[in-house]
């Protein structure tokens, strides 16, 4: 009868000791669930922006397309664009750091979606040139040379990264000479273009 008694504490105390270990795992998990909570309120996981253009986008704008009834010239001229803006892609979603040529983390995702559109089969045969530009803020010069510098940026990324093929890319530096405001200081005027070689021939 003792034995009985004594092995039925014995149970009753694993019992006890079990559910006092699972209270604290129990309470170490709310925890740490609470943690990663507040973490993610605090620090958003990266993710594609709204104002992030996509390839299928960027396909379309950068095509150049010859206007009805015209003929595709194959040697030597250039077609003539049916508006102003095809063949072009403007960006300030590309971003650098200030005053340098470093391109900045929230930019990866644009030029990843750039990189997909010049891949693209409708686009494999054209060449394009990056346009670095500049609000006037600064020395004309300066600007020049560091927009310059920042289209040489986006140009290694699209071949590095991309595979693009690095003789379809030239890099150039306009500076603050062609602002896309009337505002020369705008900083709208702060930008990347990507344009198609037949829309400027």
């Amino acid at each position: 009868m003792l034995k009985v008694a004594l092995r039925e504490v014995s149970q009753v105390h694993s019992l006890s000791a079990l559910n006092m270990r699972v209270c604290r795992v129990s309470v170490f998990a709310t925890h740490v669930i609470a943690q990663v909570v507040l973490l993610g309120a605090i620090i958003p996981s990266p993710s594609w922006g709204q104002d992030v253009t996509r390839a299928e986008d960027l396909v379309k704008q950068l095509e150049v397309r010859p206007e009805p009834g015209q003929k595709i010239p194959t040697r030597g001229i250039g077609i003539r664009a049916t508006n102003a803006d095809q063949g072009r892609a403007s960006f300030n979603t590309i971003q650098f750091e200030y005053d340098s040529d470093l391109l900045t983390q929230d930019s990866t995702a644009q030029l990843i979606e750039l990189g997909r559109a010049l891949t693209d089969e409708r686009l494999a045969g054209e060449s394009f040139v990056i346009e670095g530009h500049a609000d006037a803020h600064g020395d004309d010069h300066y600007n020049k040379k560091l927009s310059y510098r920042r289209a040489m940026t986006v140009k290694e990324f699209l071949v590095r990264e991309s595979g693009v093929a690095e003789q379809r890319l030239q890099a150039v530096g306009y500076g603050e000479e062609r602002p896309k405001t009337d505002d020369p200081y705008d900083p709208v005027n702060r930008r990347v273009d990507v344009v198609n070689v037949k829309a400027v021939q």
